[in-house]
């Protein structure tokens, strides 16, 4: 008998904590108001030229172009919720010139919606020389971006010595990384 009061007495404290024990209130509705902001990295582009790619028919050529295309403009997460973007340009020289660079970011027309430019550092000694370029886009550039459908790279050699010849030493290179920052809001009911 003993043991069915000890029993039936801690049915009753447990029964008594369920029907007292205090519940929060759940609000539905703030699964309506659903917000995430992922970051998504991507590799872009990469090309690699070696000095004697500024001669042509034994004459120094100012300028070398590279046209990648990337198709931000095709890509619905880029279009409809990009809020921000970083990137990274890694230019590597060891040819012993300096070079300034041109990026075009051009729409299905070709046409420029956005342009930036930096310059890269010549060799010392026959050392890889690194040259980072991270350029910072205000929201009109990012709106910009959402158009580019290729990139087109303008490398210009900058007049000095030594001139370049078809076996001059050395190549220039560049590999870019980009990081998409997306807000994206889904405001449907979930109970409809």
């Amino acid at each position: 008998m003993n043991a069915f009061v000890k029993n039936h007495s801690l049915l009753s404290v447990i029964v008594l904590f369920f029907i007292t024990a205090c519940v929060k209130d759940v609000d539905f509705d703030q699964a309506n108001d659903t917000v995430i902001t992922p970051s998504v990295g991507l590799n872009v582009t990469f090309f690699e030229f070696n000095a004697g790619r500024f001669v042509f028919q034994g004459v120094e050529q100012e300028t070398v172009t590279d046209t990648t295309e990337v198709r931000f403009n095709e890509s619905e997460l880029i279009v409809d919720y990009l809020v921000g973007v970083e990137f990274l340009f890694e230019f590597l020289n060891s040819i012993a010139r300096d070079f300034s660079v041109k990026i075009d970011f051009l729409n299905t027309s070709e046409e420029v919606v956005l342009s930036l430019s930096t310059n890269v550092a010549r060799t010392i000694n026959g050392e890889l020389a690194y040259t980072l370029y991270m350029p910072e886009f205000d929201p009109t550039q990012v709106e910009a971006l959402k158009q580019t459908f290729s990139l087109a790279f303008e490398l210009n050699l900058i007049s000095g010595s030594p001139p370049l010849n078809e076996n001059s030493p050395g190549r220039i290179g560049l590999r870019s990384k980009v990081t998409f920052n997306l807000r994206i809001e889904d405001r449907r009911s979930v109970c409809q």
